[in-house]
């Protein structure tokens, strides 16, 4: 039996923001694989090889928050829920969508009265993956370790 589990969030209308904290969504039926890897790859070759955003993934939590990593600029990315075993054994994939530079802007609303406003914010930055060019830069590593 086939899996039912399919891909909401991100779709065609999704456009997420590198190094921002991102949302995704799936539904899925009894009996669907659990759990399950999410591989990141893009259409255009914009990536080397498959980016895995997550393992061990519990299917019944239909939602994940993830913080998206440094990516290059571009339409064309896809999203795969694959098992955590093969990653030729794919359950979903994603509709193809954007991740673009900048930030995401939320929305805000307030009520005074009988009148609302909306206001718009935009989401804090937050850094990406950070490489260690020494051990100096912690100074409770010894070269030893």
């Amino acid at each position: 039996m086939p899996a039912a589990i399919s891909i909401l969030v991100p779709n065609s209308q999704t456009t997420w923001y590198k190094n921002n904290t991102v949302q995704l969504t799936w539904g899925s039926a009894n009996g669907d694989p659990n759990p399950f890897r999410i591989l990141l790859d893009n259409s255009e070759g914009v990536l080397s090889a498959n980016a895995t955003l997550a393992d061990s993934v519990n299917t019944d939590l239909q939602g994940l928050t993830i913080l998206l990593p440094r990516l290059v600029d571009s339409a064309g990315y896809i999203l795969y829920f694959v098992n955590t075993s093969n990653n030729a054994q794919i359950y979903a994939a994603s509709q193809p969508f954007t991740i673009a530079s900048g930030q995401a802007p939320s929305t805000v609303a307030s009520a005074s009265g009988a009148a609302a406003s909306t206001l718009t914010a935009t989401s804090a930055n937050i850094p990406g993956p950070f490489t260690v060019s020494s051990l100096s830069t912690f100074p409770f590593l010894s070269e030893a370790e």
